[in-house]
């Protein structure tokens, strides 16, 4: 008898366990700790998780780990025993000499503490205590001087602890293994009984509870390698004071799942398998039946540690670790196998009755599942059902050619009748889809709509297959098929079909807009005019679409997972996303129910159920930036960060401070260079890539959003790339000026040659100028001399030395600017003066000059280009007026303008054209004229200002000549020496 108990209990405890281990498939087991030994879990007041294994440490935000190792600074990599204190500081314990601690993620040595294997065990105020493994020394610490010093033990008492809620130490008597409560001034608060012991495991710093032991009866404990070595198993003769009050639980055999560190829970399990938790000393219900309903056989278990987000560290024996979310709780799986105890059906249609769901299976029998409870078989259809419904208290199966009803009691269906029938399936092929709505069956067969009412509503002209149908709110009978999307208006029977919505899977409706999922392109929303609205989930293939009538929420079942919507001013909204690997069973989507606390999702292999409390959290994370690598070099440390020119490819290593899923995140960066504006761009991926950066201060921020949580919490680092020499500010001036200097240096060359070029040419020109005047007119002089000779002989004294004194000034004037550039107008003036009063000599009609000067000009400061005139004035007097008797006039005028002199050298003459001698005064004197508008030209370009010769020919109104006009511009410069210019 008693094996066959125990055989049932066995076969009982199979079955149970393989359910459960079923339901554990959101079990993340942590890959990047699957070749490590794994011996404490510690948590920080920032959400982080520390791991000590016996590969150094591993920081864990949710989604990364940061590992640190003997290349960072830790004095081994079997680190086995840390523990945070109040500063979050993460104390390190091993089997090496000394203290040592990380802080913001750089590990930190406590100079002078050589101590072997010791360990943080506890604060008081701003003092550390630590404990030296196997044996009884026990240290301080104080946070201002940070000097370790050993703590005194008087009289064989021992310190073991201190509780913070009764402000009292816990020393040990160690001869008589007495223990005492002593105040802060070391007075006796109270004496234990020698029958009572005080063991750390359990209890903690806001409770202090003593074992009793029989006195005759030694207490029997099995200790085990955890460290530090201290009891974990306990068999006591009776029930403690610790576990009082708890019903139903055995506490004569008990053992310790929590982490020594963990000083907020503890936790216990006994032989009957369930487990108690308490929490900072008070009795947690809710996290004992959580851990006791874990699926796992507790004598393995090492430890199990509860962070801040009440997700489950589990330790194994091992040293092997696993992480059990939070939502492990609130995502069940059950197999059909568990719920209708045979794996080879399934349901195919479902709907929600009280608190159990009514479902029909491929074996066309119809059960009640209740999924705490043994489900009941309430009937089996004989004729092929494709769908049920329900009414009230009524069943409303869709089957073959009718439709028939049923009341629905408490274990079996009863029959009521068939009330309507449908077309025969001979002719059709059978119901394809149905839809209840408003106690009305509308079916879709092959290319017919119709409801039990009317019978065939539509045919439509087509050798066509419909699959999927549905009637919205405003009475139109949407069908859909791998080719179109078609809407029957019931109220004009009048049939619109879209060829362009193709591979619908699954129909559904939002007031009068219509929800499409198909296979390839996504979901849609759209309106009965076929107007798409929104094109959702492209790369997704939708399964199935339902709307939750109670929270106005959109559940969207696709390859990928539940996507959850909300419904507003005709757009949704996306809130959730639930992948698949969080727990749904995976296969083709029979059907989706849902109820005020679930979500039912009903599959080909089982029943998934998604708590809405869970659906509807909001989520909540931060990015972290974890690191950089540059060109292949991993960098953790990213303040004041400067890089060589060729270190300029980099990757960026992100990831979301979450213990929810990242994919209901969307993250953003943006990577500016030299202060440039920020453009911010999605990323999907944890790494970003940077290939061939140029010079410049980068600036690189990121943030990330939750579907629910539009905060923004950004991270932001600077890096800057040196440039080469030849790509920096500095040597791009350097450059400038050298090509400033050497532009300078060449055009200063050209300038030189240049006006080595102009001076020979304006040399060639004066000597030519100087030739002519010192060659004279051979006439001029010859006929001066004849006239001379003539007023030696025939004329007075006084007229002869007139002649002689006149004749010796132009000369002496001609040799005194013959080597000059420039003269003032007034010699220039006064040696046409001198030339004219000889002509005038030699003639008895003599030439008269006069000048018109503009009263502005200063003839004796104002500069000419040397003998500029004077070959003008005398063509006019040997070209012009040699040939007219009397009235032989003049003039020269002289006129300022803004920035030039203009000379006018006007004769009455015969003009140009009546004298055609080509004697050699001709040449000389036109020679002398072409010299001059040489010189002209030549100070043209040489000032680049205005220098001009124009001769006019007068004549009177019969075209009959009356003289010549010479107007000559000059630029007013205050030197005409060329070598001026080039200085």
């Amino acid at each position: 008898m008693k094996f066959i108990k125990l055989l049932v209990f066995l076969c009982a405890f199979n079955q149970l366990w393989a359910q459960e281990q079923y339901a554990t498939k959101n079990i993340r087991t942590v890959r990047e700790l699957e070749s490590v030994l794994t011996y404490t879990v510690a948590f920080d007041r920032n959400g982080y998780t520390w791991l000590a294994t016996d590969n150094g440490i591993y920081k864990f935000n949710g989604t990364y780990y940061k590992h640190f190792s003997m290349k960072d600074g830790l004095p081994t990599n079997d680190i086995f025993y840390i523990k945070i204190d109040s500063e979050d500081r993460i104390w390190l314990t091993g089997y090496f000499k000394g203290l040592y601690y990380i802080k913001k993620d750089r590990i930190f040595k406590v100079e002078n503490a050589n101590i072997q294997s010791a360990y943080y065990e506890f604060t008081k105020q701003d003092t550390l205590f630590f404990s030296e493994h196997l044996k009884n020394g026990r240290y301080f610490l104080t946070n201002q001087h940070f000097e370790i010093k050993r703590y005194p033990d008087k009289e064989n008492l021992v310190l073991v602890n201190y509780h913070h809620a009764l402000q009292a130490y816990v020393f040990k008597n160690a001869a008589t293994n007495e223990f005492y409560l002593l105040n802060d001034q070391k007075k006796v608060l109270k004496k234990f009984a020698s029958n009572e012991r005080y063991y750390s495991l359990l209890s903690n710093p806001f409770s202090i509870n003593f074992v009793n032991i029989h006195q005759n009866q030694q207490e029997n404990y099995t200790a085990t390698k955890r460290f530090p070595f201290e009891i974990q198993n306990f068999t006591f003769q009776k029930s403690q004071p610790i576990f009082a009050g708890i019903a139903g639980f055995n506490s004569k055999r008990v053992q310790l799942l929590s982490a020594k560190n963990d000083d907020v829970y503890k936790i216990y399990s006994n032989a009957d398998r369930k487990c108690i938790v308490f929490e900072k000393g008070i009795y947690n219900e809710v996290l004992s039946q959580k851990i006791s309903s874990l699926p796992y056989n507790f004598e393995t278990i090492e430890s199990i540690s509860i962070d801040k987000y009440e997700n489950f560290w589990i330790i194994f024996k091992g040293n092997t670790v696993q992480f059990i979310p939070k939502s492990f709780f609130k995502i069940k799986q059950y197999s059909y196998n568990q719920l209708l105890g045979d794996h080879n059906y399934h349901i195919k249609s479902a709907f929600l009755y009280e608190h159990s769901l009514i479902a029909l299976t491929s074996t066309n029998e119809v059960f009640q599942i209740d999924f705490t409870n043994k489900s009941t078989k309430l009937h089996t259809f004989n004729d092929k059902t494709s769908a049920i419904y329900r009414s009230g208290n009524q069943l409303i199966a869709v089957q073959t050619n009718k439709i028939a009803y049923y009341k629905i009691q408490e274990n079996s269906l009863e029959f009521l009748g068939i009330q309507d029938r449908l077309i025969p399936h001979k002719r059709t092929g059978g119901i394809r889809d149905s839809y209840f709505k408003n106690g009305d069956i509308y079916a879709i067969q092959k290319n017919i709509i119709q409801n039990n009412t009317s019978k065939s509503l539509y045919e439509i002209k087509a050798d066509l297959r419909f699959n999927n149908i549905l009637v919205t709110d405003n009475q139109s009978v949407v069908v859909s098929n791998e080719e179109q999307l078609g809407i029957y208006h019931l109220n004009n029977k009048q049939f619109v079909a879209s060829h362009s919505i193709k591979f619908t899977n699954t129909i559904n409706h939002i007031n009068d807009l219509i929800l499409v999922g198909t296979h390839s392109n996504g979901l849609l929303l759209i309106t009965q005019n076929f107007k798409i609205l929104q094109n959702l989930l492209p790369n997704d293939n939708i399964y199935k679409i339902i709307k939750d009538s109670v929270s106005n929420q959109l559940f969207v079942v696709t390859n990928a997972g539940l996507y959850v919507y909300n419904y507003n001013n005709k757009k949704l909204h996306l809130t959730r996303i639930i992948p698949l690997d969080s727990g749904i069973i995976k296969g083709k989507i029979n059907d989706i129910l849902s109820d005020s606390k679930n979500l039912y999702i009903i599959t080909q292999q089982g029943i998934t159920t998604i708590a809405k409390d869970f659906i509807n959290i909001k989520i909540s994370g931060e990015i972290e930036i974890n690191h950089i690598t540059v060109n292949d070099h991993k960098i953790n440390n990213l303040e004041s960060l400067f890089l060589k020119r060729n270190q300029n490819n980099i990757s960026i290593q992100t990831s979301i401070k979450t213990m929810n899923n990242t994919a209901d995140f969307v993250k953003y960066y943006s990577l500016s260079r030299n202060n440039q504006p920020d453009d911010w761009k999605i990323f999907t991926e944890n790494e970003l890539f940077f290939k061939e950066l140029a010079p410049g201060t980068y600036t690189f921020k990121a943030y990330s959003q939750s579907y629910s949580d539009k905060t923004k919490n950004s991270k932001s680092f600077q890096f800057t790339i040196k440039p080469y020499f030849w790509e920096t500010t500095f040597f791009k001036i350097l450059v400038f000026i050298a090509v400033i200097l050497l532009t300078i240096l060449v055009l200063y060359i050209i300038r030189s040659k240049r006006a080595k070029d102009f001076n020979i040419r304006l040399k060639l020109i004066n000597l030519e100028m100087k030739a002519l005047r010192a060659q004279m007119n051979p006439h001029f002089i010859f006929n001066t001399l004849n006239n001379m000779q003539s007023s030696v002989l025939f004329d007075d004294e006084i007229k002869v030395n007139n002649y002689f004194a006149k004749f010796a000034k132009l000369l002496r004037s001609t040799l005194d600017i013959v080597n000059k550039e420039h003269i003032t107008l007034a010699d220039e003036m006064a040696y046409i003066n001198s030339y004219i009063a000889i002509e005038n000599l030699k003639t008895n009609q003599p030439i008269n000059l006069t000048y018109t000067i503009d009263e502005s000009i200063d003839t004796t400061t104002t500069k000419v280009p040397v003998m500029l005139l004077q070959p003008f004035v005398e063509n006019a007097v040997i070209h012009g007026l040699s040939d007219i008797n009397d009235d032989k006039q003049l003039k020269i005028t002289i006129k300022k303008q803004t920035d030039a002199i203009i000379i006018a050298i006007t004769d009455n003459g015969v003009g140009r054209n009546a004298n055609k001698n080509t004697d050699h005064s001709t040449l000389h004197t036109s020679y002398a004229t072409k010299i001059v508008q040489n010189r002209l030209q030549l100070y043209k370009d040489l000032f680049k200002k205005e220098f001009s010769c124009e001769i006019v020919d007068l004549v009177d109104a019969n075209n009959q000549p009356l003289g010549t006009k010479v107007i000559l511009n000059i630029a007013i410069i205050d030197s005409f020496n060329v070598h001026n210019i080039f200085k």
